[in-house]
């Protein structure tokens, strides 16, 4: 806090002023300025001078940084929402997946129980030992169908 003193002819004032201290960056004087100016300058995107003549500012206002904030924080939000979107759709089709894999082995599997061949284009039917003809006849089809031992 600074007090100022203005001296008129008749009267003599006194005046509380706070003045922000800053160094300019183009030719180094230090100076101040009242801190309401600062502030006025800081909001409203202003320039003003230091005492050597040299114009400075700010680039962007206090509602520029709070729009550019927002437009960040949309961004992640949308970013966020998306995420959880394709997460539910990938849980959705992984559901359906294993609704159809349940499906097609028990249809597998009431094959085998009514002595009936599973694999495809093998006509075979009506016999007791499924499991052996499988394991005997169609070996690859049974080391690529293991849920159907299970």
């Amino acid at each position: 806090m600074t007090e100022v003193r203005v001296i008129n002819h008749q009267h003599t004032y006194g005046v509380n002023v706070s003045l922000v201290v800053w160094e300019c960056p183009s030719c180094g004087v230090v100076y101040g300025i009242p801190q309401s100016f600062a502030d006025e300058c800081r909001a409203n995107g202003s320039r003003y001078y230091c005492p050597n003549g040299h114009s400075l500012g700010w680039s962007e206002t206090d509602a520029d940084r709070e729009r550019a904030r927002a437009a960040r924080l949309q961004r992640r939000l949308e970013a966020s929402e998306d995420t959880a979107r394709r997460y539910r759709e990938n849980a959705e089709r992984e559901r359906r997946t294993a609704a159809a894999l349940r499906g097609h082995l028990t249809r597998i599997r009431k094959r085998i129980a009514n002595g009936i061949c599973p694999v495809p284009g093998c006509k075979r039917s009506g016999f007791d030992r499924v499991m052996s003809h499988i394991a005997s006849q169609h070996a690859d089809w049974l080391g690529a169908h293991p849920e159907v031992t299970e």
